[in-house]
């Protein structure tokens, strides 16, 4: 069904906007000893890229423009039945906003963990030259711009081209996912009442 199947994607899709090194950050243990003077330098990179009074609206663009190149992928400009339609296109359209108190509550341990990655993947030297970089006019308009490209056409189109493909893959692989669970419990009933399955 056209709801299960693509609004979750789109869900997720929007999330995943968020930055892939935030994401995967793998911050050191908490208890383990950070060099002070790296984690400065650190957080300073980071302040360039995502600018503290502009973080999160860099963020809300950014899941804004994923969420927008999804739903071009899957063409609901097509579907005939216009409640149907504005259904879909409202959902779509208002994903970023619900997603907005989550991103905006875990950003800051997203890029403080991401700071710890930098300390933990770079030494002291090659994180001052990456802020001396960042200090440049260049330096600066290089870092900051890096969640706008997403953006650019030729990404956008990419991008809607990709996600059509991902839908079809994910078509495939629930459907098979939905066969393989319903023949273990035709076999192991035992285990049905383990297994909810969502239906959001």
């Amino acid at each position: 069904m056209l709801f299960t199947r693509l609004l979750p994607m789109a869900a997720g899709l929007a999330l995943a906007a968020l930055p892939a090194f935030a994401m995967a950050a793998t911050a050191r243990d908490a208890s383990a000893s950070l060099d002070p003077q790296e984690m400065a330098e650190a957080r300073a990179i980071i302040d360039v890229m995502f600018p503290p009074e502009k973080r999160e609206e860099m963020m809300q663009d950014m899941m804004a423009e994923m969420v927008s190149q999804f739903a071009a992928s899957i063409r609901l400009e097509t579907i005939e039945d216009a409640g149907l339609r504005a259904i879909l296109e409202n959902y779509m359209a208002n994903i970023p906003e619900m997603l907005r108190p989550t991103v905006n509550d875990h950003l800051p341990n997203l890029l403080g963990a991401t700071a710890v990655a930098y300390v933990n993947r770079f030494t002291l030297a090659e994180l001052q030259d990456i802020h001396a970089f960042a200090r440049t006019p260049s330096g600066r308009r290089y870092l900051s711009s890096a969640t706008s490209l997403v953006g650019d056409p030729a990404v956008a189109a990419t991008n809607s081209e990709y996600f059509g493909q991902v839908q079809e893959l994910n078509r495939q692989m629930s459907g098979r996912l939905r066969q393989q669970v319903a023949d273990y419990l035709a076999s192991h009933p035992e285990a049905a009442p383990q297994f909810t399955p969502q239906t959001g």
